[in-house]
């Protein structure tokens, strides 16, 4: 078995702290926890820690991202691929202010083994019309999915890319924040990775992964349902 089935979960709003419960897909025990955290209104990183079940994430390399100019922004995205807790589980995004809004979405992923990041791309702009983002997989079957903050005033005027599937999405006043995955989620296939829009500021991180090739874990340092308590 590869990776294979995903599960989601998140949560809007303005909150210091972010927390709620995700359920992992009943088919296995989860192997890999990836955690987005989008912020449409402010380049500031107010975010202190990720946690799921108690056991800290590390951030991905290239995370966090954040942009001043025009609209500023700010994305992270969190992994974790070893020691990870079973059944419904705790997520918490803590961080220490409640200036911002924020979309926070765990995906979760089954798979035989132990699991990695293997590739990540990036998107930061001013201006930019459907941006995109290029994972290279090498035949390697894997969890395809990003997270994005959009200068688009609304959700409806941001849509997913060739084969990718809506996860959750918000609005935020002036900005949205989304994350997408691939549809149905896994691919082996170079893919790019994006969403679509207008001519507008845009900012993301996408990544893939996969199963942990010779117990080495890649890209990585330290550190749906969408409810708006």
């Amino acid at each position: 078995m590869t990776v294979a089935n995903a599960a989601t979960s998140g949560v809007a709003n303005t909150a210091s702290n972010h927390s709620w419960t995700h359920t992992p897909d009943v088919a296995g025990d989860p192997r890999a926890v990836v955690v987005y955290v989008s912020q449409p209104t402010a380049s500031e990183n107010y975010i202190t820690g990720v946690t799921y079940g108690g056991t800290a994430l590390a951030q991905i390399a290239g995370s966090p991202l954040s942009k001043a100019t025009s609209q500023a922004m700010h994305v992270s995205c969190w992994f974790l691929g070893s020691g990870i807790p079973t059944g419904a589980t705790e997520t918490v995004v803590a961080s220490h202010s409640a200036s911002g809004s924020r979309l926070c979405v765990c995906i979760t992923v089954t798979a035989a083994a132990d699991c990695e990041v293997y590739d990540i791309d990036t998107v930061s702009s001013d201006s930019v019309t459907n941006p995109s983002m290029t994972l290279v997989l090498d035949g390697k079957a894997c969890l395809v999915s990003n997270g994005f903050a959009s200068g688009v005033a609304a959700t409806t005027g941001i849509a997913p890319a060739t084969n990718m599937q809506n996860i959750a999405e918000a609005d935020a006043g002036a900005s949205c924040g989304g994350c997408y995955a691939y549809n149905p989620y896994v691919t082996s296939s170079a893919t790019d990775v994006g969403w679509q829009q207008t001519t507008e500021d845009a900012l993301g991180i996408a990544t893939a992964i996969t199963e942990t090739a010779d117990g080495l874990l890649l890209y990585t340092s330290p550190g749906l349902s969408v409810t708006n308590p």
